[in-house]
């Protein structure tokens, strides 16, 4: 091999090596630590999701169902989980923590080498200002904030590779190559859409559509037309069990005008969107943060007044993301927010995902005309950088409220890179190393500024994927279960861990910022409570979950709403959070019993916020109970004294309550007042079996606590049918009643007592034996949905749905077999249809390339 066919081979070797080290550069704790996302979605969303898949993937079985959140959901359907995204497919070799990071710097490296390819192949700049591309765009404040979101973060990897296609499709020179390309343009956007983030695909085709415009011919519009015919049938998998799950979701009628205009970027929020912030203890709202570090955006500026004739395709790209970015703000969005697709989405600020990839190339371009500049760019580009920075100021009148201005620090930090900028680009045109020191300030800038990103705020493995006390507690009670009992969990997590000292002071001996350890005590505290999509990840199931997009159900919202306290229901699940808010509950809306018992909750989990302590003694106000309540003494504690904490619903004074003790009515040592329990003394100390209160009318029971007065020890009790069986930074409940199945007469809706056995339960297949004394309906406390069948003693039978929310069958008088099997379908239809699909692209791309590789094109 020659010398210059050597030095043409290692190039592009060195250039992806360069890009490489860029990405572990900027991820170097994910990339040289053991470090793990632990906070947000990657922690309580993706993670228990990507377990969850990555369980069935090492089963060897499609995840069609999960059955650990909103009392069942489907998996594959729920397109965010990126079944079908062949990267995603290498996940299970590790677990899902650990995965998600590797993701993240592999996409890393793949979107900086599609911004590289693009400014070269489609603005022909030099190899450095393609650097300079690929730097703005991948380590951008956009990506770097939405590194949170792992299927968009792989959704924006994809971007500038499709404009690439896009471009080089349609100034094909033959007709071969040209449906070549196209073909690929199509196969990258199903790729893309596998990620699992819609909103992304359709804001890349809204891209895609506009630089097809302004490309000025049809070529660009009728690729695009071939590469979205192309894409159609290869996304058939996933498309269709989504669109079943958008025909069932609560948002199947779409977002109303209001919905689809949150999270606008307001006007008064650019300065601190589109500039570095360098605080961690304010940090800007992820969706606004759009910056490509202030010697980005003047390079930009300057790239902006070229006169080379691509730079207008991204000019008019920057403008439109900045425009459709504002929502709210920009009155044509509140026509728009009334259209599909535009109605379907949320986060209109998402746009800034053009803008920043259209910067990221005009940067490119600017640098590479700063040796031949004059001054009369360079000096606008300083103004409206001093423009955007004076406009920092007015973050604190934006009407969300949450955008902080910039700290001094920050400022400085802006004026120093300004100054640099200024004096670098002025100098480009006699100093030839000037351009290459520019170069490396602007990493430098983008570097330091990254360093409080969420990629960069993590917590050690141990936090974020060890169980604590309440996930080994129930491992424990529910090993050798079938179908054990679900969770419901409330919680607004103000409380301490009770290792806060401990975990404070290992973050501080290894150096962790502030919020990172801020970071570290939250995922602390959502693992103690099972917090959002977290059982998932330990193997619990819970009446709760949380989903932003096609979850949950409009059935479970409208089966939530019947004890949620603004009776509303959930929008996006969160049930711990819904009903711990109202002060009138005390901490906890417990539902009704009745109801946690038709949900199947066994395990409740509450805080210990609201408990009080009065003279020495605890009283667990988790519970109230009004009426007449039964209170057992499992742990058998003698006592000499039974105090109760009672709450006023109309007077000033509560009434004193009845209290009796294994049936023996006790002397009241004293009557309640608003500050101190009422008091009843046994005659001698006795361990009581059941102790049973009735409460006077407009009177709540808050407390019951046994107190042995003789050593000051105490036992707090809970109403039946509860048993509290773990104290620690949470109580933990058993309810007795709760059962995952049971059987109510046909006609009218009567229990009926009958014997009802679990003999399997997977996530898609459950069976049971059932043996009653009549015809009844049995009512499986998992939730109803499309694709789930039914056979009794072998025989098919119509699944109904229930109370809302749950399955049901008829039963026959006796003993029967009944299983219930989830195989929706569309099943093999659509995989046979894609497979056919992807197989027919792949012959297609071959037989293209073959042809081409025989029939050049013969120069001119």
């Amino acid at each position: 091999m020659n010398r210059p066919s050597l030095r043409a081979a290692l190039i592009p070797l060195g250039i992806a090596l360069t890009l490489a080290l860029m990405a572990v550069l900027f991820f170097h704790q994910l990339a040289l630590t053991d470090h793990l996302l632990g906070r947000g979605d990657p922690f309580t969303y993706f993670m228990p999701l990507w377990h969850a898949r990555d369980e069935a993937f090492r089963a060897g079985s499609l995840p069609l169902w999960l059955p650990n959140l909103f009392m069942g959901v489907p998996l594959l359907a729920n397109s965010q989980t990126g079944v079908f995204y062949p990267p995603n497919w290498l996940s299970p070799l590790a677990n899902a923590a650990v995965s998600l990071k590797f993701s993240l710097i592999a996409h890393a490296i793949f979107a900086a080498s599609g911004a590289y390819s693009l400014a070269r192949h489609t603005l022909k700049t030099s190899r450095l200002a393609a650097l300079i591309a690929a730097a703005c765009f991948t380590f951008s404040g956009m990506m770097g904030a939405q590194s949170e979101h792992i299927n968009q973060f792989q959704g924006l990897a994809w971007l500038p590779w499709l404009f690439l296609l896009l471009h080089t499709a349609a100034n094909a020179h033959t007709l071969i190559r040209a449906l070549f390309m196209a073909l690929l343009l199509g196969a990258a956007l199903a790729l893309q859409f596998f990620t699992g983030h819609t909103q992304t695909v359709w804001i890349s085709i809204f891209g895609l559509a506009l630089y097809a415009l302004c490309l000025r011919r049809w070529s660009g519009i009728v690729v695009l037309a071939v590469a979205g015919m192309t894409m159609l049938p290869l996304v058939l998998p996933q498309l269709i069990p989504t669109l079943e799950l958008s025909r069932l979701s609560l948002r199947s009628q779409g977002l109303s005008v209001n919905e689809a205009l949150s999270f606008s970027l307001s006007p008064f929020a650019f300065g601190r969107g589109l500039l570095p912030n360098y605080e961690t203890n304010a940090p800007v709202f992820p969706e606004y943060v759009a910056y490509l570090g202030v010697i980005g955006l003047g390079l930009a500026v300057i790239g902006a007044l070229t006169r080379i004739t691509g730079r207008w395709r991204w000019l008019i790209i920057a403008a439109f993301g900045l425009l459709l970015a504002l929502g709210a703000y920009n009155p044509l969005y509140w026509l728009l927010a009334n259209i599909p697709p535009f109605s379907l989405f949320r986060v209109p600020a998402r746009w800034l995902a053009l803008f920043v990839l259209a910067a990221s190339m005009l940067a490119a371009l600017g640098f590479d005309s700063l040796p031949a500049a004059r001054r009369w760019k360079i000096i606008p580009a300083a103004l409206a950088l001093i423009g955007v920075m004076a406009s920092s100021a007015l973050a604190s009148r934006a009407p969300d409220g949450d955008i902080p201005t910039a700290s001094i620090h920050t400022v400085i930090a802006w004026l120093l890179a300004l100054a640099l900028f200024l004096v670098l680009a002025l100098s480009a045109k006699r100093w030839r190393y000037a351009r290459f020191i520019l170069a490396a300030a602007l990493l430098i800038e983008l570097f330091i500024a990254s360093l409080v990103l969420p990629y960069n705020q993590l917590v050690t493995p141990d936090t974020a994927a060890d169980s604590r006390l309440t996930v080994y507690q129930l491992n424990v009670l529910q090993a050798g279960e079938i179908a054990p009992g679900r969770v419901l969990s409330i919680s607004e997590l103000e409380w301490d861990p009770y290792d806060l000292h401990a975990i404070t002071a290992r973050y501080q001996a290894a150096g962790f910022s502030e919020i990172a350890l801020h970071t570290a005590l939250t995922a602390v505290k959502l693992q103690e409570t099972l917090s959002h999509n977290l059982p998932a990840f330990w193997g619990i199931s819970s009446v709760d979950g949380y989903d932003g997009g096609v979850l949950p159900t409009a059935w479970y919202s409208q089966w939530t709403a019947s004890f949620t306290p603004d009776g509303q229901g959930v929008q996006d699940g969160r049930l711990r959070e819904v009903l711990a808010v109202d002060p009138a509950c005390n901490g906890a809306c417990v539902p009704p019993l009745n109801l946690l018992n038709m949900m199947g909750v066994r395990y409740l989990i509450l805080d210990k916020t609201h408990d009080l302590f009065i003279e020495d003694v605890a009283y667990d106000t988790g519970l109230p109970q009004t009426g007449a309540a039964t209170y057992a003494n499992p742990q058998q504690f003698e006592a000499t004294e039974i105090r109760v904490l009672t709450r006023c619903l109309a007077e000033t004074v509560c009434a004193a309550p009845i209290l009796s003790a294994d049936s023996h009515l006790l002397d009241r040592l004293s009557s309640p007042t608003a500050e101190q329990p009422a008091r009843f003394a046994f005659t001698a100390p006795h361990i009581p079996a059941e102790i049973t209160v009735e409460a006077p009318e407009n009177t709540v029971i808050t407390a019951v606590t046994l107190v042995d007065t003789r050593t000051g020890d105490f036992q707090q009790l809970a109403p039946t049918p509860f048993t509290r069986i773990l104290s620690s930074d949470i109580k933990l409940y058993i309810n007795d009643q709760a059962a995952r199945a049971w059987l109510v007469n046909s006609q009218d809706g009567q229990p009926i007592e009958g014997e009802i056995n679990f003999t399997t339960y997977t996530p898609d297949h459950v069976q049971l034996s059932v043996n009653t004394p009549e015809a009844a309906t049995l009512i499986l406390a998992d939730a109803y949905y499309p694709g789930w069948t039914a056979a009794i003693n072998g025989e098919p039978v119509e699944i109904v749905r229930e109370n809302t929310l749950f399955r049901a069958v008829p039963v026959p008088a006796g003993e029967s077999q009944i299983v219930f099997t989830y195989a929706p379908n569309w099943l093999p239809a659509v995989f046979i249809i894609g497979m056919i699909a992807w197989l027919g692209l792949a012959v297609a791309l071959l037989g293209l390339w073959g042809y081409h590789s025989l029939h050049p094109r013969k120069p001119a």
